[in-house]
């Protein structure tokens, strides 16, 4: 029962943006608008917020170690498959789709479904993982893409990137709280962050449902498909077996199952197609994924209590 009435409301709310970009406003620049304001503005404050008043002293940190290396491993398993692609494009595209995450969903699923005792793990995967993501992502596509992408600018991108900067203003703030405690006393600062965050969460479920799509090409199906089994449920299993192995807190073991389950992320299809990737392809594998992820989450939700070694 607690994992219908946490996810639920989230599948619903995907829904009524589904419909709202479908059947009401269909202006694409006012979805556009809407992520832009989330992704600028109400996540950043939600962050800061949280992680400026969380104590995040007895948070074994170490586990973010085990996810890079987690990501990584995945990565140079679906290298290895190279030779079953017959299109080089796409193999690179079904690469970034099977471990690039849309922070959106991981955020807005993990935070109301745990609350906020998640915020300390939330904010360091979501600082650490962008950075990871981004700078393997664009490596990749700068070995196989038509155009060589400039990896200094990506580097710059990733620094100015509003999730990371708001996990280190956040960060900074709550190191400088433990001398300076009243700094979080200052109720205007707080309310405002306090109004923007939860906003954030609502708004930016709206915003995923008007983007789901999922006009499957014949040519690409089986590939999309598979991607999305990857993406959505060996790679979720993968975190959890492993870290389960390592014996981590079983909260901060399903809020990483939370990360690796999210579908893929709309900056991955940004990034291919400045440099030159199957635009297509990673259109249709995050469409796809967005949409089954309102299954898969609630059944890796569901088995997760009888996931044990």
């Amino acid at each position: 029962m607690n994992i219908f009435n946490s996810v639920f409301p989230i599948i619903l709310s995907m829904f009524i943006g589904y419909l709202i970009a479908n059947y009401w406003l269909r202006d694409g620049a006012l979805w556009d608008g809407l992520n832009k304001i989330v992704y600028y503005i109400m996540f950043p404050a939600l962050i800061v917020n949280s992680l400026m008043h969380a104590d995040i002293g007895d948070l074994d940190k170490s586990f973010i170690i085990v996810l890079n290396l987690l990501v990584i491993l995945l990565i140079f398993i679906l290298w290895c498959l190279k030779p079953l692609f017959k299109d080089k494009l796409f193999w690179i595209t079904f690469i970034q789709g099977s471990f690039r995450y849309n922070s959106y969903v991981f955020i807005g699923v993990t935070l109301i479904y745990l609350g906020p005792s998640s915020i300390p793990a939330v904010a360091i995967i979501t600082g650490s993982m962008i950075f990871t993501s981004t700078i393997i992502g664009t490596f990749l596509l700068s070995l196989y893409a038509s155009d060589k992408a400039n990896f200094s600018s990506s580097i710059v991108n990733v620094i100015k990137n509003p999730l990371v900067i708001s996990c280190l203003i956040g960060g900074v703030l709550n190191y400088i709280a433990i001398d300076h405690p009243q700094l979080l006393q200052i109720n205007f600062i707080n309310n405002s962050l306090d109004i923007l965050g939860k906003a954030s969460l609502a708004v930016s479920l709206l915003a995923i449902g008007a983007g789901i799509s999922v006009k499957l090409k014949k040519r690409m199906m089986l590939g999309v498909i598979n991607c999305s089994i990857v993406k959505l449920l060996i790679f979720p299993l993968m975190v959890v077996y492993t870290m389960l192995y390592f014996e981590y807190d079983r909260q901060l073991i399903l809020i990483c199952m939370l990360y690796a389950a999210a579908p893929g992320s709309t900056s991955a299809s940004i990034m291919i197609k400045q440099i030159g990737g199957d635009y297509q392809a990673i259109n249709n594998i995050i469409g796809t994924q967005t949409a089954l992820c309102t299954l898969t989450i609630p059944l890796l939700l569901f088995l997760f209590p009888y996931m044990n070694i």
